[in-house]
């Protein structure tokens, strides 16, 4: 075989080597194929012709035997045929001889035994036939009759047509094995046949393929010289029509390319020319050109990472995009059930509370997301802003306290905030922000956390300027391949994670920028199955004038800031600039509470004309709405000179756009949605204090029932008033002690009564006190109670000892 040595191409295999091969290897094993096909079909043929020579063979001796035997049966003795039978055994392949005569009864049996027997049935066969056929062998069987075809009739009588009579039978069994041993030899000699003549063909082919493959190896070199750069190659055609025509082809390439790169050779000479002729403009442009190549490059590459970081962006924005809905589809669908179940009429009023209640948690549940959201987009279009406040970080954890010991009392976990002393009574920073990133810390310590507790470690490096509130809990931990994204927007640890405990993947990463923006950062230390601390550090500003907490029992003393509304009665006249129905009715509804008056306009335009045509202490004016927006309407208002307050209502809260609500004129603003604590501030802050509503001397009774009349109602009436001086004592016994469950068992028993004897106002006292008792709301209920008792003693004072008064 020729050896073929072609320089191949670095990192790819040499064609025609492997061509070469392919056609070997095809050929080869097609001849095996074809070998073993032959022998098989050789095989088979020798044995149909051997196997029909044997059946042949046992049919003839067979029959042969038959009519020998006839003596044998008409006498009842084998004794006449036993020599012939021993002669039959000596024929090859035969191992067994029998008679039998009509009954079945066996007269003569020679070789080896054999359990084949005749059936009683006669055959239908004159001649022998194969009656029966084994793994190992033929059985023969002929008939034995007492006259065959060609005997000569001795008498008369014998000479009359009469049928063969039936004597008896002959059984011959012929061996397989001669034909199993035929059949192996004649395989193993038909298979070395055909492999010594595969054999040959093998050796042949590839002295035939080299005759294929070689032009294909001298065009490749050509290919290959020409790749190289050498001129005027030329591949000579010959081999098949195939090859040839490649050869023409690759001549008539090569010819072509040579012309282009002569006409390319000319051109380039005569730009060369006008290069030198205006070699000074060039070397300029050579400049700019090397500068904008910078420049493209420069802008290349920030596209390239660009699009690398959109790429990154989109695939978490996917993820984000499918928590986010989760975390928002489940406090609306809380919200909107909990919503539709206060229809229900046979709610009472523990459910009806109940369902208040986890309406406003997953209401805040899901403006947290929101804010979260929004604040990520601020920081990333660098829009947001950390303020610069005085405040206390002791009241601040106190609230967080308040707030983080009831979620971990609700798991069964413990929670406390160790002070390391001293700490400074004010920094300067940005309360809401440490607030918040402070709540993030805390709620996933409580949700990771299955039994332990959860612990906030507040100490201050005050030469170094800097607080560290270090959040350590007992929970699941965090594996050293999860801390790698623990701080990436829209992850979290992993998908186990988010179905587990749910979550955005949006809070630690905001808390981190939060933290940077206020001078700090976040570091996590973790142990997988052991717990977790994280650890914020902010910048406190200034402290060398800060009075210094020393004490814990100056910790004590330090309030927590109020976080419920505080709904004191004030007066004026409110102008409400709203264009959402649903916004107009709680407004409305929140400003009526506290005892002011509201006027509606659904837009800014008419807003103007109402402020500018009536006097109205405030004007609570929506930013985006119809036929004017607020903030053009408060520009126009104060171009005309008017100068009282107007506070903007918005849903876009964001920095800059307060800045352009305070330049065009507006004193404050609220964000929506409202929080009633940051609504009611801003009315005591515009408005007067007004005085509650005292209850009316005059009870006007509902109408009477239908049996009002009667003695008996009488009767029962008069006794519940005279039953009143005793619940009145028990109502101030209850509340100056304390025990709010007889105080909730005994409001709602005259909550029934009231109503039905006449006094709805009792009724509806009661009431409100029963829902502030199942509220938890115990300052209100006192309140209220107040009242109760005061409204008991007007009714008493206006009874004449009989029955209610009756009055319209």
């Amino acid at each position: 075989m020729e050896s073929i040595d072609v320089t191949k191409p670095e990192g790819s295999p040499e064609t025609a080597w492997k061509l070469q091969h392919q056609i070997l290897l095809v050929f080869t094993l097609s001849v095996i194929c074809l070998s073993l096909l032959g022998a098989m079909a050789s095989s088979w043929m020798a044995r149909e012709k051997f196997l029909s020579n044997l059946l042949d063979q046992g049919l003839q001796i067979t029959n042969t035997l038959a009519p020998q035997s006839t003596l044998a049966l008409l006498y009842g003795s084998g004794e006449n045929a036993r020599e012939m039978a021993r002669a039959i055994l000596n024929f090859p392949n035969v191992e067994h001889v029998a008679i039998y005569d009509i009954a079945g009864k066996n007269l003569l049996q020679e070789g080896v035994p054999s359990d084949w027997r005749p059936s009683n049935k006669p055959p239908e066969k004159l001649e022998a036939y194969l009656a029966h056929e084994t793994a190992d062998a033929w059985h023969f069987v002929a008939p034995v009759h007492d006259q065959y075809p060609g005997d000569e009739a001795t008498t008369q009588l014998d000479m009359a047509i009469r049928e063969p009579q039936l004597l008896g039978y002959v059984h011959v069994m012929l061996s397989k094995r001669t034909l199993y041993v035929m059949e192996r030899s004649v395989f193993i000699e038909n298979l070395v046949s055909t492999f010594i003549f595969a054999g040959v063909l093998v050796l042949l082919l590839p002295w035939l393929t080299s005759l294929l493959t070689r032009p294909l190896h001298n065009l490749a070199l050509l290919m290959k010289q020409a790749e190289q750069g050498e001129s005027h190659v030329q591949a000579k055609p010959n081999g098949p029509r195939e090859i040839q025509g490649m050869a023409r082809a690759f001549n008539k390439m090569i010819s072509v390319l040579e012309q282009r790169a002569s006409n390319l050779e000319s051109q380039r000479h005569t730009l060369l020319q006008e290069i030198k002729e205006r070699e000074e403009a060039e070397q300029e442009l050579v400049v700019y050109r090397n500068h904008l190549q910078e420049m493209v490059d420069e802008q290349t590459n920030d596209l390239i990472k660009a699009r690398d970081a959109a790429l990154a962006g989109e695939r978490a924005m996917s993820t984000f995009i499918a928590n986010i809905s989760h975390e928002i589809r489940t406090p609306l669908t809380a919200i909107i059930g909990f919503s539709e179940s206060l229809l229900y009429s046979d709610q009472n009023m523990d459910d009806r509370i109940n369902s208040i209640h986890t309406i406003i948690k997953s209401g805040n549940h899901l403006l947290n997301i929101i804010n979260n959201i929004l604040d990520l987009s601020k920081i990333g279009a660098d829009k947001f802003r950390i303020a610069q406040l005085q405040f206390s970080p002791v009241e601040i954890l106190k609230d967080i306290e308040s707030l983080a010991r009831h979620q971990a009392q609700e798991k069964g976990l413990g929670f406390n905030i160790e002070y390391a002393l001293p700490l400074p009574a004010h920094i300067t920073g940005d309360p809401v922000c440490l607030k918040q990133i402070l709540i993030n810390l805390y709620n996933n310590a409580i949700k990771f956390t299955g039994q332990g507790f959860v612990t906030i470690h507040v100490r201050c490096d005050i030469p170094h300027q800097q607080m560290t509130f270090a959040v350590t809990d007992t929970g699941v931990g965090i594996t050293p391949e999860q801390l790698g994204n623990l701080f990436t927007a829209f992850t979290q640890a992993d998908l186990s994670t988010t179905r587990r405990f749910g979550g955005t993947g949006l809070g630690l990463h905001l808390s981190r920028q939060l933290a940077r923006l206020m001078g700090g950062d976040i570091k996590v230390e973790s142990a997988y199955g052991q717990g977790s601390r994280f650890s914020l550090t902010i910048d406190t500003g200034p402290l060398s004038d800060v009075e210094l907490i020393i004490d814990h029992a100056e910790i004590v003393k330090v309030p927590a800031a109020e976080t419920a509304p505080r709904e004191e009665y004030l007066s004026g006249n409110v102008l409400l600039a709203e264009d959402n129905a649903n916004n107009q009715r709680l407004i409305t509804m929140n400003i009526k509470r506290v005892g002011a008056s509201v006027t509606i306009v659904p837009n800014g335009e008419m807003a103007v004309e109402r402020a500018l045509s009536g006097e109205y202490d405030l004007i609570l004016m929506d930013m985006q709405m119809p036929v004017m927006d607020g903030l053009s309407a408060v520009k126009l208002l104060r171009q005309a000179g008017y100068s009282q307050p107007i506070v903007a209502i918005t849903a876009s809260a964001l920095h800059h756009d307060v800045e352009r609500y305070l330049a065009a004129g507006c004193d404050s603003y609220i964000s929506k949605p409202i929080v009633l604590t940051q609504f009611y501030n801003t009315l005591r802050q515009y408005l007067a204090p007004g005085i509650a509503p005292a209850d009316s001397d005059t009870i006007r009774p509902a109408s009477p029932p239908q049996f009002i009349d009667t003695e008996e109602f009488r009767q029962l009436a008069q006794r519940f008033v005279h039953e009143l001086p005793g619940i009145r004592q028990n109502l101030e016994q209850f509340m100056l002690s304390g025990e709010w469950a007889k105080l909730e068992v005994l409001v709602h028993d005259l909550k029934g009564m009231g109503g039905s004897f006449g006094y709805p106002q009792l009724t509806n006292k009661a009431g409100k006190i029963e829902f502030a008792i199942k509220n938890r709301s115990y300052t209100q209920a006192k309140s209220l109670l107040t009242s109760l008792v005061s409204l008991i003693g007007v009714i008493l004072s206006h009874h004449d000892g009989t029955q209610p008064q009756m009055r319209e």
